[in-house]
């Protein structure tokens, strides 16, 4: 009868570790399906931003670029008037 009992408890023992064991890989598999499509939304959103920042330093060096032109421009122009104005 005593080695029923032990039989019966192992066996009883085992079973409940491998039911533990299930539940625990179960629970994990969906947290970490959970957390690799939060992973996939944020590099999504990330790959959007960079796109976003990329267009705006674009936008930011074309404005540089016409300033830089409109500085140029001004030069020349009083650089022609004090020319003209040493002529007369």
């Amino acid at each position: 009868m005593a080695d029923l009992s032990a039989l019966y408890d192992i066996i009883s023992g085992a079973i409940g570790a491998g039911t533990g064991a299930l539940v625990t890989a179960l629970a994990n598999r969906q947290k970490n399906q959970s957390l690799r499509d939060k992973i996939v939304v944020s590099d999504r959103e990330l790959d959007k931003i960079r796109l976003e920042n990329d267009r705006l330093l674009k936008l930011i060096e074309e404005r540089e670029n016409q300033i830089l032109e409109m500085e140029r421009s001004i030069a020349d122009k009083t650089t022609k008037r004090r020319a003209r104005k040493k002529k007369n």
